[in-house]
């Protein structure tokens, strides 16, 4: 198979998975980043505001800061995310509120049935193959945009 056609095939295969996810986040009124943001920020651990952007930029979500600021700051005016201080450090930590939890909760839940529906009949084997060789393929195109 020729790199053209598996460019062809990674590329489809990609944004029609992005469609299917938007179309469920449209219904919440939510963006890609801004899922992305809550994906991040689901975790037990609060994050800073400069990690949120960083692991937003580092996973190719937001092109700059600002961008990932963009999603970060209108997730936390509709309440999606909460705010914690650390005093001893004076930094801002992010995680999900309770308001984000009610959402982001079921549409995840959402969203997995939706891959599930789209992977069914695929072998496990089929599958950990397709793993393998997607993440062969992130890491060395990351490390090419890196180098």
């Amino acid at each position: 198979m020729s790199a053209a056609n598996i460019s062809r095939f990674l590329g489809g295969a990609e944004r029609a998975m992005r469609a299917l996810l938007e179309r469920k986040l449209e219904g919440a009124k939510i963006s890609f980043p801004q899922w992305t943001v809550l994906v991040f920020a689901q975790g037990t651990a609060s994050l800073t505001k400069q990690q949120l952007t960083h692991a937003m930029i580092q996973g190719h979500v937001a092109s700059t800061g600002l961008e990932a600021e963009t999603a970060i700051d209108a997730l936390t005016a509709r309440y999606l995310l909460e705010i914690t201080q650390d005093f001893t450090t004076n930094e801002s930590f992010y995680r999900l509120s309770a308001s984000g939890r009610e959402l982001f909760d079921p549409l995840r839940a959402d969203v997995a049935a939706t891959v599930a529906k789209v992977t069914e009949g695929l072998s496990p084997e089929d599958l950990v193959a397709a793993e393998r060789v997607l993440v062969e393929i992130s890491q060395r195109a990351n490390e090419a945009l890196n180098s």
